[in-house]
């Protein structure tokens, strides 16, 4: 019997202690119950030319109407207005005239007494003149002059995150006329050609493949002679 005793003092102090360990938190928040906004789901991050795009699902909570992103240790953010549907919700934030480099960014989404959700997080780059000045345009191997005014150009290889690249150049009409290399183009023939006269062309890159901008290597001009 008297074990019996200890065994429930024993349990009931226990019992004590646990729920006064789990209920701490409230002399911190005027012994009101802790509530947060929903969180932004699926976060990403998109790289660009001095900027970038960061995209977030909301799965729940039609109370969020807003939304802060933080970045380069919460020395820099940004605040944004939401507006919920009935339904889950893509958003997409465009952050411009970053400088290049990486960054972690930190997404809080919040209601309008200001209760927050907890943070999520995503990295991502932002590319710019550094990265361009690096950019090579595609090799040519060798070019020919056809008849009828033609002219032939042989490609070397495609760098692997190119595009294509961009040609310019004059018809024996005087028009200018604009034609996009493929990447899997290896002979390019031009017809109609006027000569004298110059080709410019430009190779496009991404550098990632959830980049938002195209970059372009530095214009290159071919001299066509008589």
């Amino acid at each position: 019997m008297r074990k019996n005793i200890i065994l429930l003092l024993c349990i009931s102090v226990l019992a004590t202690l646990a729920c006064t360990k789990m209920d701490d938190y409230k002399k911190y928040t005027n012994g009101k119950e802790m509530t947060y906004a929903g969180k932004a789901d699926s976060l990403r991050a998109f790289p660009g030319k001095n900027r970038i795009k960061l995209s977030w699902r909301l799965v729940s909570d039609p109370k969020i109407t807003k939304a802060k992103i933080y970045w380069n240790n919460k020395a820099d953010s940004m605040e944004v207005a939401i507006k919920r549907t009935n339904g889950v919700d893509n958003i997409g934030v465009i952050l411009e005239k970053m400088k290049e480099g990486n960054y972690s960014f930190e997404v809080v989404t919040m209601h309008d007494d200001q209760i927050r959700s907890v943070p999520a997080y995503v990295s991502g780059r932002v590319y710019g003149q550094n990265y361009e000045v690096t950019l090579l345009n595609r090799g040519i191997q060798s070019t020919a002059y056809l008849t009828n005014n033609g002219y032939r150009m042989n490609w070397g290889l495609m760098e692997g995150t190119a595009l294509g690249v961009d040609i310019t150049y004059e018809k024996t009409n005087g028009t200018v006329t604009k034609y996009q290399v493929p990447v899997t183009e290896n002979v390019t023939t031009l017809t109609t050609v006027k000569r004298p006269s110059q080709v410019y062309y430009r190779t496009l890159f991404k550098p990632d493949s959830l980049s938002i901008d195209t970059f372009y290597s530095k214009i290159d001009t071919l001299r066509l002679l008589n």
